[in-house]
């Protein structure tokens, strides 16, 4: 199949947007004729066939979730309209851009009246859905029935993973709307926007290889399906002049009906978590929320209870909301799932958003959050580290943090990545935390020549300090980068320059090799040297900030656990959709 590449077309202005006009069908009652409530009750499909520019004359075909069909022809600028009344959703699409080339769309949802654009990523989202099942895209279009389309929360997940590889440049291109989706989010083929993107994509469906460039920056993708585990799989590298991030994502697609089933049901579980968080707003207990939490939840080494504190003093007066990124895993027989959600938080005007992974049990016929089942929180993450400040320097690392429960666990080791071979983490003080005090292990590969590749797994392993005993748990690393970011200000790094107890304006720069999905500001501070374990760790949250903020202020408190301050790390993490981190610590001292 040839491949399929986006231009720009510039519409002039003055020519006038062409139509299509479906005809009504006039119904006739009693001994009268009228008909004049039958264009209120006609349902319609529209959207936009475009590769970069309008497909235009081109005729677009449907066909519902039974086999029947209907057709209509795009418009100059690409645009179609057709009648849906008496179809059942969901809906394929197809469309000819040439003798050779074929796209194909997808509804998104469960609408006789909705959007559905024809695009080359349309195109990718519903081919994924059908190879996953060796079914051929031909074949499916001819025999809907036979192949059924998929639901709307299918749809979503495989929406998710084609958008989030596409996300770097549609944020670029300005659409960086929270609600924008691939498939029924309506679109000009102006050249801007959506349409500037589809100019600068180059998608070969044979291959599953998706380039994007603008002359400067050139993002590679493939995505692979693999029948056999029902999952799909998207590597991508960018590299630009700034440097180079590369990220390995995968998603398993719900195909059987349980998984849907079971899908359904967690969504709906979060959705009904959010209500009651955003009706409760700043008066939300602990017992709000214990509803949604499997009594048996262990997670990064808190109960239910610990568990529920943090999500209280962490939500409490902010707006939230969920979006599946990707399914880890969905396992009907012993009702477990493991989901990647993205969460938006929303406080004072200002939106923030984040990656969140949830593990969820179905107790009593209800899914609910169940925790990771680990004894400890556990990070290994491959950063770009830049530190600034008194101390100064950067480079790609690995950076592995373990924060048990205080004194449930009395050493860390970690091996993996051709870096370390059962090397001993360091305990490096005590952290004050809404659920509870915590300690804190630590290692850091320092600058790296070239970090490891995606996907490649680490273990850390944990020695229970009650019973002997060890725990092991292996991470991989899905995503990397080394392009470095810096904190323009402040510039001067003495304890005084933190303005203890004070706001203060603080300035940095953005990633532009990969896509953002949060921006964090924090402090970190200390009763003494923060690399002696009898010293005390006080964090400091800062504002919720958007994608784009490159600015903000911040208070630092005087004092943590009631003594003084003596040493300060202003934090600054910049995550990306895929998992790529930035980390600039500011040190102050």
């Amino acid at each position: 199949m040839e491949r399929i590449k986006g231009s720009k077309l510039l519409i002039a202005s003055g020519i006038a947007l062409l139509s299509v006009m479906l005809a009504l069908t006039q119904c006739s009652s009693g001994g009268g004729g009228g008909g004049g409530n039958a264009q209120s009750s006609q349902l319609s499909l529209s959207g936009i066939a475009a590769s970069g520019k309008p497909i235009a004359g081109a005729t677009l075909t449907l066909k519902d979730s039974l086999g029947q069909s209907r057709s209509a022809t795009t418009a100059a600028d690409g645009t179609y309209s057709l009648d849906t009344t008496g179809l059942t959703p969901p809906f394929l699409l197809q469309i000819s851009t040439n003798s050779s080339t074929t796209l194909y769309g997808v509804s998104a949802d469960a609408n006789a009246k909705t959007v559905v654009n024809v695009t080359p990523l349309t195109d990718v989202i519903i081919r994924s859905w059908y190879g996953v099942q060796n079914v051929s895209m031909s074949t499916a279009f001819s025999a809907p029935a036979s192949n059924p389309a998929p639901t709307p929360a299918a749809v979503s997940v495989i929406n998710s993973i084609v958008q989030n590889t596409m996300q770097l440049w549609l944020n670029q291109a300005g659409v960086t709307s929270g609600t924008f989706n691939l498939i029924s989010t309506p679109f000009s083929a102006n050249g801007t926007g959506v349409d500037l993107v589809l100019d600068q994509t180059t998608v070969n469906p044979s291959t599953g290889s998706v380039i994007i460039s603008d002359g400067t920056t050139t993002q590679n993708s493939v995505l692979t399906v693999t029948p056999s585990n029902g999952s799909i799989a998207v590597s991508t590298t960018t590299s630009g002049p700034n440097g180079t991030s590369s990220s390995t994502n995968t998603t398993v697609v719900p195909v059987q009906t349980a998984q849907q089933t079971a899908l359904d049901a967690i969504t709906a579980s979060l959705a009904n978590f959010a209500t009651t968080v955003n009706t409760k707003g700043a008066a939300l207990t602990v017992t709000d929320v214990l509803p949604f939490f499997d009594p048996a939840l262990i997670n990064d080494g808190l109960t239910r209870d610990q568990f529920a504190q943090n999500a209280v003093s962490n939500l409490a007066g902010r707006t939230i909301s969920f979006t599946v990124l990707s399914i880890k895993s969905i396992d009907t027989t012993n009702t477990l799932a493991d989901v990647l959600f993205m969460l938006s938080l929303s406080q004072g005007g200002q939106t923030q958003t984040q990656t969140k992974e949830f593990f969820f049990k179905q107790v009593s016929g209800n899914w609910l959050l169940s925790g990771n089942q680990r004894i400890a929180s556990v990070n290994v993450d491959a950063e770009m580290r830049t530190n600034q400040g008194a101390y100064a320097g950067k480079g790609p690392d690995i950076n592995v943090d373990v924060e048990p429960p205080q004194n449930t666990v009395s050493g860390v080791t970690v091996s993996g990545g051709s870096i370390w071979t059962s090397a001993t983490l360091t305990k490096s003080g005590i952290v004050s935390d809404p659920s509870g005090t915590l300690d804190h292990y630590f290692i850091n590969s320092g600058p790296l020549s070239g970090l490891p590749a995606a996907g490649t797994p680490f273990t850390v392993t944990l020695t229970k300090a009650s019973g002997g005993g060890t725990v092991s748990y292996t991470l991989p690393i899905n995503s990397w980068t080394n392009e470095a970011i810096s904190i323009t200000n402040p510039t001067a790094s003495t304890l005084a320059d933190a303005h203890l107890g004070s706001p203060f304006i603080v300035n940095w720069t953005l990633p532009k090799t990969f896509p953002i999905s949060r921006v964090k500001l924090s402090a970190s501070t200390y009763t003494g040297d923060q690399t002696l374990s009898q010293t005390i760790q006080c964090d400091t949250e800062g504002p919720l900030l958007g994608i784009t903020a490159t600015t903000a202020t911040i208070t630092i408190p005087t004092t943590c656990s009631g003594m003084p301050v003596l040493q300060v790390n202003l934090n600054l993490g910049v995550e990306g959709v895929n998992g790529e981190r930035e980390q600039v610590i500011y040190q102050f001292q």
